[in-house]
Order: structure tokens, then C-alpha cells, then sequence
């Protein structure tokens, strides 16, 4: 082979991939891929070289370029902030966005049963005794809902608070298993308890109270409820039509982005928790605890929309394998 002509032709080569990894960290996507397709290239001239020169200068400085290059394409573990901040700008809200059909149709199934419900206990005696008796349903009304906001401390009221919403929308998560077949009847079960509080509190003209007390901490509460049923049955139906892709595809990509689902709604519920504990049972007038209540949830709602549109414009799934782990060193 003559070395001579061999330098010279993949010269430029060589050096457009210098001056590449030299900028690395600040290179385009088309500059990327071109990073990875050049250091292939000079992979294959090394290799050529080896076998076939004995300039120990060439193929120093190819072995050199090669190492430079392959540090630059495999780069290091992106920091955990980093990670942390993808999974909370595109990874959970846009699963959320993409599920909204399903998020709201959850919601609505789950008002109209509660409203129904509660508008049939309220206006029946006959069914509210089947519930409880007249005396208990007075302490109900006039003492014990109230009081439950704040019979604790706020500490520990958070905690279990927290603990109880996590496990229900986990149960939605865990159902998905199952196809999301029993989550329409977890969400029945929910809204009757719903309706069956509302509906005692409205027989006693104590609905004021009732909405007071619910309002600040419930937007955000059962709409994380929602939400976690949603992506649940989302996942079933994307198994029972997977559309022109494979059946397991399909369920490995859906389950792991409901898991990041599962991950984003630990944080709400926490929010949701503090507000029920801190806010709910505050000596604040009605309008501002409510307000506040109306505040978290219009913000959740924005940020779901806000990040979730992006994110779907870029074609991001929310699969949490497809997250980068690994970016250019600088």
C-alpha cells in the first residue's frame, strides 16, 4: 500500500474528525451522527494502517484520534439532575398528554357517578338509614367530617394521607396488569364513597362545608386518580389493539412509560397531601383555601399541557428506556 497516498486522501477525513471531537460539546444533531459515521471510518483506516504500515507516527495519531473519537461518541453518564430533569419535562407529562382522552373520560365516569349517587342519597331517608342511623349521621355532619382534617398533627396527617392516595392510584398502575379490566370498578368504589359523604352532608343543607373542605386538597387528589387510571386502561387497550406493531412490543413500551407515570405521581400526591394537611383544615376563609386548591390544580394541568404538547411534537414517548443516559463529554 503506499502510505503516501493513503495519508493523503483520508486526511481531510481525519481532520474534520478532530475538529469535531475538539467541539464536541457543542456539535448539532447532524454534526453527531456525522462524529459517530467519521469515527467509524477512522476505526477502519486504523486498522489498515496497523496492517499495513510500520509508521509508528500514523498510527500513533490515528490510535490517538480513535480513542478521542470513541470517548466523545460514548460519552459519560449524564448527571442525575440531568435525568431528573428530563423525566419531569418530558417523560411524565407526556404520558400524561397522551392519555388525556382516556384522563378525561375517567374523570367524567367518575363525577356523574358521584353526582348521581349523592343526589339519590340526599333525597332519600330510606337510603340514608341503610347507611347509618339519624344520630349518627348528625355526628357525622356536625362534628366528625370536619374534625378529621384535623384531629392529627399536620405531620403525621400528611404522611398517611399521602400513603393512602399513593396506594389507590398504585392500585390503578398494578391493574393495568390485568388489562385495566378492574380499574372502571376501583373508580366506582371511590366515587361511591364520594357520593355517599357528599350525600349525608347535603341532607343536613351541609354541602357548603362538604365542598369547603374537599375542594382544596380533592382537584389535585382525583386528578391524580384519574390520571393513574387513565394511562391503567390505556395500556390494556393498547394490548387488545396494538395497531400495526407487535402485541409485546407494544405492552413493554406502554408498561414502562405507565411507570414513569407511576414515579411522577408520587410528587403529586405529596403536593396533594400537604394541601389536605396544612391547607384543608387551616383557619383560612373558605374562598382562599379553596382558591389555593384551585391553583395547584390549574398549575398541574398547565404544566401537563405545556410539557406534554412539546414533548409529543418531538415524537418523545415517555418510555423510559428510550431516555438518554449517556451525553457528550466536554
Amino acid at each position: 500500500m503506499d502510505i503516501d497516498a493513503f495519508v493523503t486522501a483520508h486526511r481531510p477525513v481525519w481532520d474534520r474528525l478532530e475538529y469535531l471531537v475538539k467541539h464536541r460539546s457543542s456539535l448539532t444533531g447532524a454534526e453527531v451522527d456525522e462524529l459517530v459515521d467519521l469515527y467509524q471510518r477512522v476505526s477502519t483506516h486504523l486498522s489498515i494502517v496497523r496492517s499495513s504500515s510500520r509508521d509508528p507516527m500514523l498510527t500513533g495519531r490515528l490510535s490517538a484520534l480513535v480513542a478521542r473519537a470513541r470517548s466523545a461518541v460514548t460519552g459519560a453518564h449524564a448527571p442525575a439532575w440531568r435525568e431528573l430533569v428530563r423525566f419531569f419535562t418530558v417523560s411524565f407529562p407526556v404520558v400524561a398528554y397522551r392519555a388525556r382522552w382516556w384522563w378525561l373520560g375517567s374523570a367524567t365516569a367518575f363525577m356523574v357517578v358521584a353526582w348521581v349517587m349523592g343526589a339519590w342519597i340526599a333525597g332519600n331517608p330510606e337510603v340514608q338509614a341503610s347507611i347509618a342511623s339519624p344520630d349518627q349521621i348528625t355526628q357525622l355532619v356536625n362534628e366528625d367530617f370536619a374534625d378529621y382534617y384535623s384531629e392529627n398533627p399536620a405531620a403525621s396527617f400528611a404522611s398517611g394521607v399521602w400513603v393512602n392516595n399513593a396506594w389507590v392510584a398504585a392500585q390503578m398502575i398494578i391493574y393495568s396488569i390485568a388489562l385495566g379490566l378492574p380499574i372502571p370498578y376501583v373508580l366506582y368504589v371511590n366515587a361511591a364513597n364520594v357520593a355517599v359523604s357528599g350525600g349525608l352532608m347535603a341532607s343536613r343543607d351541609k354541602l357548603d362545608i362538604f365542598f369547603g373542605l374537599i375542594t382544596p386538597h380533592g382537584l389535585l387528589e382525583l386528578t391524580a386518580v384519574f390520571l393513574a387510571a387513565a394511562v391503567g386502561m390505556r395500556l390494556g387497550w393498547k394490548v387488545v389493539d396494538p395497531g400495526p406493531r407487535r402485541r409485546v412490543e407494544v405492552l413493554a413500551e406502554q408498561g414502562r412509560a405507565v411507570m414513569s407515570v407511576a414515579l411522577g405521581l408520587v410528587v403529586v400526591l405529596f403536593v396533594s397531601g400537604l394541601i389536605e394537611a396544612l391547607v384543608t383544615p387551616s383557619g383560612l376563609p373558605t374562598w382562599a383555601r379553596v382558591g389555593i386548591g384551585v391553583l395547584a390544580e390549574v398549575a398541574f394541568l398547565t404544566y401537563v399541557i405545556v410539557f406534554g404538547r412539546r414533548a409529543l411534537s418531538r415524537h418523545e414517548t415517555g418510555d423510559l428506556e428510550r431516555a438518554p443516559d449517556v451525553a457528550p463529554t466536554a
